[in-house]
């Protein structure tokens, strides 16, 4: 897969950093503009970059706007204006939505905004609430009375001379000139900034006004998957060629597109103006082809662009009308500037990397005449999109891809959750009621879309690529699949909702400890199969943003459904959406009602039954004194046997080991000496961890000591080579009872080492649970406890017995038994 330039939406605010990659012989390269460092990136950098599936006025941020007609989100008047403004436009399409998110900002001032701009351009914004007049060039030159302007905005790009139109006073200009350091949103809103006039946080958004006329005018086969290309740029000027990749290049990439098996569900919809027709005389056949060269206004395209999947295009208009409307553009820039010029959202901008790029503006751009940078074969760039359109698609072959729904009210930064969302993913985003209503309304679209798997997501939960394949893969042998969600204000990762009763009343409470069972994943995150979702009668609607996810699952387990965990975490924002918890308790009243202490005992019950059973051996010799077994009461993990095998006769713990295994019916085996403290979650993350990754044999962890010695024990990760020279392994370890090899009972010390080193030379290996789970006490008569020379004989021995050169050189060594 070739690297590309990726731009991920909503990476502006905070000081936040683009990152880009390039094609070319440098490999995956990486700048950060603002400090001018290099570094390298991973080739999954592609994550976030999705389409959006609502258009600004569709939001209930872009509705607001247009009933008070002004932004949602307040700023300070740190100076402020009033009065009428007017705000010069100057240039293509692309600048022009570029300075919708200056007008939004204009607009929380509560003034009267115009706009001049040049006339064939009039239309971009047409209509558009938040503007109440729209002059065009001409005519503005022709006005003898024009408004008396408070303010004067000549933005960037700067094209039309204000000279001539005699506009000197009160004109307020951006500093940044023809080519800013910076996006060209970013260097106009410096201006307001610098006015004082806004506080420099919460960037709007660009926007396309889309009249409801052309909505209702242009009608479009939602069923159909539509991939736009356009091949054109700015004709207006000669110099703008620069930007064309070439209608030869735009049509080989169709044909090679046409014949992968990967696009067959997909038409191509050629688009543009003029000379843009000239893509189709390159094209191998007209099937699957739509010819709307010369069809539309540009707010019919922006309207037809919001139906497709996304588009091809050069650094051009088109793109930025994408952007605009939520759907991701794939755009091939040659010597313009990437920074300044790339669509504010969902882009993926594809380049060549060249010392001299980019040369917009310079004397190497008027000089240039090879345009090297635009050297891109359309295999390069084929291979781009099908890295970021086609991630899934092997999971999706094997397993089919879950029906996304995505429950929306107002939470300001839901557009991040969309960036997160695949593209090769279907979803649907309901927005016109409680939680329970809108996951049933995504539910039944998921139906009908024949979606076997619905993945219910909140609308502050960050997605990625690793925990989406990880739930994907545990489908075959589940019903319901919780997700771990890490809070983005540094609290610990939420691994489902733990039922407690605390002096006779319930309690619902995050859990910071893995688990394999809950009774509730995190409803903010978890897929269902759509069959048990419609079995299980949906979410009830009785409920308002809380409780009906725990109902649902609790009468999943009272079927009988299988629950599956993702351990890889997603982000959870915390929503701030209004009415989040007004109605808790009330849920909980009623939630209570509905599934009284008998019930939930029930479930309880049904639950612990789907655990793995854990088999404790506790080797025990008579008269010491047992300390495990009131550890072992208090373990979170309670699906447990425990065996005691005495030892009386004297015969070694790796006998008593052996004859309590042969006893054991779990699918794990924990050997445990008398003498050990566990904390209270050890059995648990044991289990987790094995359940996680299903090829390990055993789990181990750090522990502390007491008694006799004492100080932290810290194991090392699993590493063959360095665990011959010495172990850190304890014998306290979890062990898949299917892998378990029978301890050699010859040993008499170090026991655990051979276990270990055994397993190894069987192609065996154990995870490490970085964390002190349990404190071993040292008595002075425990095996530990025997003379120096007794160990290095030990050890010898264990050398000799797997190979292993012996350091210490102890010739002929022996151990009496």
């Amino acid at each position: 897969m070739l690297p590309v330039m990726d731009h991920h939406s909503g990476f502006h605010q905070g000081g936040m950093i683009m990152k880009v990659l390039f094609i070319g012989n440098a490999g995956y390269r990486g700048r950060d503009y603002q400090q001018g460092r290099v570094y390298d990136l991973p080739e999954d950098i592609y994550n976030c970059l999705k389409q959006s599936c609502t258009p600004w006025d569709e939001t209930p941020q872009g509705k607001k706007e247009l009933v008070q007609g002004k932004a949602q989100d307040q700023q300070p008047k740190v100076k402020g204006i009033s009065g009428e403004v007017l705000v010069i436009m100057s240039w293509g399409i692309g600048n022009i939505i570029n300075k919708t998110p200056f007008i939004r900002v204009l607009k929380q001032q509560q003034v009267d905004v115009d706009i001049l701009v040049e006339d064939q351009y009039m239309d971009v914004l047409k209509g558009w609430p938040l503007i109440r007049h729209i002059y065009f060039l001409s005519e503005f030159r022709k006005m003898k009375n024009r408004p008396n302007y408070s303010v004067i905005f000549d933005t960037v790009p700067t094209g039309i001379d204000i000279s001539v139109l005699n506009l000197q006073k009160n004109v307020v200009a951006a500093s940044n000139g023809m080519l800013p350091k910076m996006h060209e949103i970013e260097a106009n809103l410096e201006m307001l900034q610098r006015e004082g006039i806004w506080d420099g946080k919460n960037v709007p958004d660009p926007v396309m006004w889309i009249p409801q006329d052309v909505k209702d005018r242009i009608k479009i086969n939602a069923g159909k998957k539509i991939i736009a290309v356009n091949a054109g740029y700015n004709k207006d000027q000669d110099f703008w060629k620069c930007k064309n990749w070439g209608y030869a290049r735009f049509a080989q990439l169709i044909n090679l597109m046409k014949k992968d098996p990967r696009w067959n569900d997909y038409i191509f919809a050629i688009m543009g103006t003029g000379d843009d027709a000239k893509v189709m005389d390159g094209l191998d056949d007209r099937k699957r082809i739509m010819n709307l060269i010369n069809e539309h206004t540009i707010q019919e395209t922006a309207w037809f662009l919001k139906h497709c999947q996304f588009i091809i295009c050069n650094d051009t208009g088109l793109g930025h009308i994408a952007s605009a409307v939520g759907v991701k553009s794939y755009c091939i820039f040659g010597p313009t500037s990437t920074v300044k010029n790339h669509p504010w959202n969902h882009s993926t901008l594809i380049t060549r990397e060249l010392e001299c790029r980019p040369c917009q503006f310079s004397k190497m751009w008027k000089r240039c005449t090879d345009w090297k940078c635009l050297d891109i074969n359309p295999e390069e760039v084929h291979d781009a999109i099908l890295g970021n359109e086609f991630k899934y698609y092997d999971h999706g072959k094997k397993y089919g891809l879950p029906f996304v729904v995505m429950p929306h009210y107002d939470f300001p930064d839901w557009k991040r959750t969309v960036d997160s969302i695949p593209g090769e993913f279907q979803r649907c985003i309901p927005q016109d009621g409680f939680f329970a209503h809108n996951c049933n309304v995504g539910a039944e679209a998921a139906r009908k879309a024949g979606a076997e798997w619905i993945l219910c997501i909140n609308d502050d939960i960050i997605l990625n690529e690793k925990a989406l394949k990880e739930m994907i893969e545990l489908t075959p042998d589940a019903d319901i699949i919780g997700c771990c969600t890490v809070l983005t204000n540094g609290q610990p990762e939420n691994f489902g909702i733990h039922i407690t009763q605390d002096e006779g009343r319930w309690r619902f409470t995050h859990s910071d400890q893995k688990c394999v069972d809950w009774i509730n994943p995190s409803g903010s995150c978890f897929m269902i199969r759509t069959k048990a979702w419609f079995k299980l009668g949906g979410m009830k609607e009785i409920y308002k943003n809380s409780c009906e996810d725990t109902e649902l699952f609790f009468t999943a387990r009272e079927k009988g459904m299988r629950f599956k965990m993702c351990f890889t975490p997603v982000i959870h924002a915390l929503s701030k959406s209004s009415n989040r918890m007004t109605y808790a308790s009330e849920n909980f009243r009623l939630f209570l009602e509905r599934f009284p202490s008998s019930r939930i005992n029930n479930v309880l019950r049904l639950a612990r039954e789907k655990m793995p059973l854990v088999s404790v051996v506790i080797p025990h010799l008579p008269n010491r004194k047992m300390r495990t077994s009131e550890t072992l009461q208090l373990q979170s993990y309670k699906n447990l046997e425990v065996i005691i095998q005495y030892d009386f006769c004297g015969k070694g713990h790796g006998w008593a080991r052996n004859r309590g295994a042969e006893k054991a019916n779990g699918k794990y085996i924990i050997f445990i000496d008398d003498d050990i403290i566990l904390k209270p979650t050890m059995l648990m993350k044991m289990v987790v961890a094995l359940e996680q990754d299903q090829k390990a044999s055993f789990a181990y962890c750090n522990y502390s000591r007491s008694g006799v010695h004492s100080g932290d024990q810290i194991a090392m990760p699993w590493d063959v080579e360095k665990l011959k020279n010495r172990n850190t392994i304890s014998m306290i370890s979890m062990i898949r009872r299917s892998d378990l090899i029978p301890l050699d009972e010859s040993i008499k010390r170090l026991i655990d080492w051979d276990c270990w080193l055994t397993m190894a030379e069987a192609g065996k290996y154990g995870v490490h649970i970085n964390e002190i789970l349990f404190e071993a006490v040292y008595d002075s008569d425990g095996v530990t406890m025997r003379g120096p020379d007794d160990f290095r004989i030990a050890q010898a021995l264990v050398w000799e017995k797997h190979g292993i050169k012996n350091p210490w050189c102890v010739p002929n060594a022996k151990v009496e038994i």
